[in-house]
């Protein structure tokens, strides 16, 4: 069993497996982009309700 690639083909490929494994990452680091992009929108949406209860509390 080798756990090193010889060729950017056998990366790209894997022994036929290969197509499988890139979807599983694609679909993986898209969810975690679109987490963090959530996660951020939401701080983001917090801070802003913040900041306008802060300035109707201050009125």
């Amino acid at each position: 069993m080798k756990f090193y690639f010889e060729s950017i083909n056998e990366i790209f490929f894997m022994g036929g497996h290969g197509i499988y494994v890139w979807i599983v990452v694609i679909v993986l680091f898209t969810t975690l982009l679109l987490l963090i992009l959530n996660f951020a929108l939401r701080i983001n949406r917090l801070v802003k309700e913040i900041k306008t209860f802060s300035q109707i509390k201050d009125n």
